[in-house]
């Protein structure tokens, strides 16, 4: 499997909203975190 076809899907994976999350990406939950620390 090529290395930019992992990457594509990895990212797609990321950007998909999430019950779990309040319907938020996953992105967003790990950036609005590490945002709030500094």
């Amino acid at each position: 499997v090529p290395e930019a076809y992992v990457q594509a899907v990895f990212a797609e994976l990321n950007r998909r909203p999430r019950k779990c999350l309040g319907y938020k990406t996953p992105y967003e939950v790990h950036y609005s975190k590490k945002l709030h620390l500094a």
